[in-house]
């Protein structure tokens, strides 16, 4: 998460706000593969972070917090998520939109806390996980929705064959593990995606098939 947001906030973020003075059209290609990589790295990260959970909580906090498996396990989807936030946000500062951005964090921030008062008292550790998944997927999904309409930063096809491949390593992992060890079932399963990475990586993926358009 540090060596992303540091990318965006030092690399990304000057690019696009140049562009998005200079050349819009280009300003969205880029946010479009920056979005596709993003999502894509994001999906062996998920897949390190739950299927590794025990090892790592135990390495890092000790066999006490043995609870604290499952609730890794519940959060890896904030990966993919916290990516679409940062990189919403920084697209929406480049396009002079803070204001807005503010109104969606202050909009999210009641409704995280209108959750937590409800449902934390009644169940405080499982209270809080969903606040923290609520919160990351409204302001995940606010942020996309917004330059979606502005810039069509989903692109059609790498979001087909990002889907794809994800469902694939899924099936793969959930069929793999019933007869292989955990690890090795998550390497088999991380196969499409590591098959998608080299396509990209070498012939890249249209840019004219957005879901939206650029807006001035």
């Amino acid at each position: 998460m540090l060596a992303v947001g540091l990318m965006l906030r030092s690399v990304l973020f000057p690019v696009f706000a140049r562009l998005w003075k200079s050349d819009r059209a280009e300003a969205a290609r880029v946010a479009q593969y920056s979005l596709a990589w993003l999502l894509l790295v994001s999906i062996p990260a998920m897949f390190f972070l739950y299927v590794e959970s025990d090892r790592i909580i135990s390495l890092v906090y000790g066999s006490d917090y043995g609870e604290s498996i499952w609730i890794q396990r519940c959060l890896v989807g904030t990966v993919s998520l916290t990516f679409i936030q940062f990189l919403a946000a920084y697209m929406m500062i480049s396009m002079g939109e803070a204001k807005t951005l503010l109104v969606f964090y202050g909009s999210v921030l009641a409704a995280n806390a209108l959750w937590c008062a409800s449902a934390i008292p009644e169940a405080p550790l499982t209270g809080a996980v969903a606040a923290i998944i609520l919160c990351k997927m409204l302001i995940g999904a606010l942020g996309l929705m917004y330059c979606q309409m502005r810039i069509g930063i989903l692109h059609v096809r790498s979001s087909i064959h990002l889907l794809a491949a994800g469902i694939l390593s899924i099936l793969l992992f959930i069929i793999g593990s019933r007869f292989l060890m955990e690890e090795i079932a998550g390497v088999i399963a991380l196969l499409p995606v590591a098959a998608l990475a080299r396509q990209w990586k070498k012939r890249g993926f249209e840019t004219g098939g957005r879901f939206g358009k650029v807006s001035t």
